[in-house]
């Protein structure tokens, strides 16, 4: 058995959906000597009413449609699924959904709560305090930029929320410290379940509420985010942004590589494959970030045999 790390200082409620009883018995025997609660349900619905940390959820066959329903209600739980094969389409439309873990049938208990336990430790928050100056508003955004790519954020998104960000930090800058350097601008940042991120940024200088109504960086932030919120202080002023993040690959076209960042041997396969096959350049879906990578990618010779993609 996997030496697993200690538990959780407080022990977690676990909900184990498994219609087909694939896991209960032996992983709810190891969340118990682990000190964890366990609620098992035959349906995810039927978690509406119950509060648990974490959902553990094997689902019949590669099925998440009733875990997808259950997220965009607005349930941000961290969710571990087992998938029952290694088909990238399952995998990656589990991403798609915002699940925190996936792992594939066989799976042992110790490494099932493994990944329950890890979810729950995984820290999808922080917050920095910047010094005020005409730099702060790129280290500010590279930072978020940075955050967002270890937690999978696609690109498109992640440029929509750290402008928003640079605008804030920019203003607190040049309207509420009147460009004076060496100022405090404090950012929280904390993202929900891989579907919502929620930005807090608050400095102690003047209230520059005013520009909220009109057309200068508060006013492209609130074009930026779903929801602007602006609370002038005491002293200074506090700023909520918040950020959905929606599904960016449309159906599940394997030709669509517009929101990564780089390639797996799978990914990689499948656009040389596609390429080699002389397929339309109108087909293909390659942003320009990748141009220089998958050209360097054709030059290697094709020893893989290499099918044409349906």
């Amino acid at each position: 058995m996997k030496n697993l790390l200690p538990p959780p200082k407080q022990p977690l409620r676990v909900a184990l959906v498994d219609p087909e009883r694939r896991f209960v018995q032996e992983l709810s025997q190891t969340l118990r000597e682990r000190d964890h609660e366990v609620v098992f349900v035959h349906l995810i619905g039927e978690l509406a009413a119950k509060h648990v940390d974490v959902i553990f959820f094997a689902p019949p066959g590669n099925d998440i449609e009733d875990l997808e329903r259950y997220k965009a209600r607005g349930n941000r739980t961290p969710s571990v699924v087992a998938l029952r094969d290694k088909h990238f389409e399952s995998a990656q439309a589990a991403c798609r959904i915002g699940v925190s873990a996936l792992c594939v049938d066989p799976v042992s208990p110790s490494y099932a709560v493994d990944l329950i336990e890890s979810v729950a430790r995984r820290v999808d928050r922080y917050e920095t305090t910047y010094s005020s100056s005409p730099f702060s508003t790129q280290e500010a955004a590279r930072d978020l930029a940075a955050f967002l790519v270890q937690r999978g954020v696609g690109p498109s998104h992640r440029v929509r929320v750290a402008s928003a960000l640079s605008e804030i930090v920019d203003n607190a800058w040049r309207h509420g410290y009147a460009q004076e350097d060496g100022r405090p601008i404090r950012v929280g940042i904390e993202m929900h379940d891989r579907s919502t991120i929620e930005i807090v940024v608050r400095d102690w200088g003047t209230s520059f509420f005013d520009e909220f109504h009109a057309s200068g960086g508060l006013a492209r932030a609130r074009e930026l985010c779903e929801m602007l919120e602006v609370s002038p202080l005491a002293t200074g002023i506090r700023i909520t942004l918040e950020f959905r993040l929606y599904p960016v690959l449309f159906g599940d076209d394997p030709l669509d590589f517009t929101e990564i960042d780089y390639l797996v041997p799978e990914s990689a396969r499948r656009l040389l494959g596609a390429l080699r096959f002389d397929m339309s350049a109108d087909t293909l879906q390659v942003p320009p970030t990748l141009a220089v990578t998958t050209g360097r990618l054709l030059a290697v010779p094709d020893v893989e045999p290499v099918r044409p993609l349906p």
